[in-house]
């Protein structure tokens, strides 16, 4: 659950308004498309995804590793 969250953590604040927030995700966009890529979620299904499809995506990730 936790890498999911953080991915939605920093998707959430990459739409904030606030530029520090936006600048700060820029920074760390590396980590986040890693933690995202560990769980077979491509760079593109971050940015253009509903929080629901990286949910599922997820936990099909999870469900396979059982």
């Amino acid at each position: 659950m936790l890498p999911m969250n953080k991915v939605l953590y920093w998707k959430n604040m990459l739409c904030c308004k606030n530029i520090i927030f936006r600048v700060l995700v820029k920074f760390r966009w590396d980590s986040i498309l890693g933690l995202a890529d560990k769980c077979s979620i491509n760079s593109l299904g971050v940015l253009a995804s509903s929080a629901t499809i990286i949910k599922d995506s997820f936990w099909f990730y999870f469900s396979s590793l059982l």
